[in-house]
């Protein structure tokens, strides 16, 4: 029994493009259509449009986390916020800093204007601490370290960070069900299985060409079209960028 999951009117739509339904099966059974044809397009459209699941966790110091389950292939996002801010997770050199930068204020005192007066702000004095924190953020960021790196071999993600701080991951994932390609490309990822489909036919009619035949499969036309389907939808998908991530806290 194949691995991947298709309903009946999607996969009668891939076989069509072979002369379905007064062709009931050309070269190819349903789950072979499945296991050759409909797993690679679906491992294309994954690549390109992954399932995202999201992980956050407090991190000190280094982590080193496996890929949550067999279906995740990567990380379209690993980042370490609220660095130095983040209570509970250490008590370091910065922790202690913005403490001491915003203590004794309108801030921690729930005042709405200076001296306790309403609105009272003399030479912009409440806005200096919103300037301090701001020049202690980026020292802080200066003397802090982090890094991430992906072990795509042993499925793992190193991350570490020098100060204390909230990681956030976004893992990209795959799948064998054709259900989880959004509706927008449901179309597209059908007519990528039809030019593989036709391919397919293309390849065996070639080796397979035999003149005595009656009845003869014109391969050079089913590569011109299905090489033509394939360029307009990977075309399409060209147009949307791809999310590289350089760094951020």
């Amino acid at each position: 029994m194949s691995l991947v999951s298709i309903d009946t009117i999607f996969l009668n739509q891939i076989k069509k493009t072979i002369g379905w339904p007064d062709i009931d099966k050309l070269l190819l059974d349903d789950d072979q259509i499945k296991d050759l044809i409909v797993y690679e397009q679906l491992q294309n459209y994954f690549t390109k449009f992954p399932i995202t699941m999201e992980h956050s966790e407090n991190i000190m110091g280094e982590k080193i986390l496996d890929f949550p389950d067999e279906f995740v292939f990567g990380v379209l996002d690993c980042r370490v916020v609220d660095v130095g801010l983040l209570g509970g997770v250490g008590g370091t050199f910065w922790d202690m800093a913005a403490s001491q930068a915003i203590s004794n204020t309108y801030m921690t005192n729930g005042r709405s204007g200076a001296y306790g007066k309403q609105r009272y702000n003399p030479s912009g004095l409440l806005h200096q601490v919103d300037h301090q924190r701001q020049m202690l953020k980026s020292r802080q960021n200066q003397y802090t370290t982090i890094k991430s790196r992906v072990d795509y071999p042993n499925r793992k993600l190193y991350v570490y960070t020098s100060s204390p701080g909230k990681l956030n991951i976004t893992w990209a994932k795959y799948s064998n069900d054709f259900n989880d390609v959004i509706f927008e490309r449901k179309n597209d990822v059908i007519y990528l299985c039809q030019a593989s489909l036709m391919m397919h036919l293309a390849n065996s009619a070639a080796m397979l060409n035999d003149a005595s035949l009656e009845v003869t499969i014109n391969f050079e036309y089913l590569k011109d079209q299905a090489d033509k389907i394939k360029e307009e939808v990977f075309e399409r998908w060209s147009q949307i960028p791809d999310v590289i991530l350089v760094h951020a806290v």
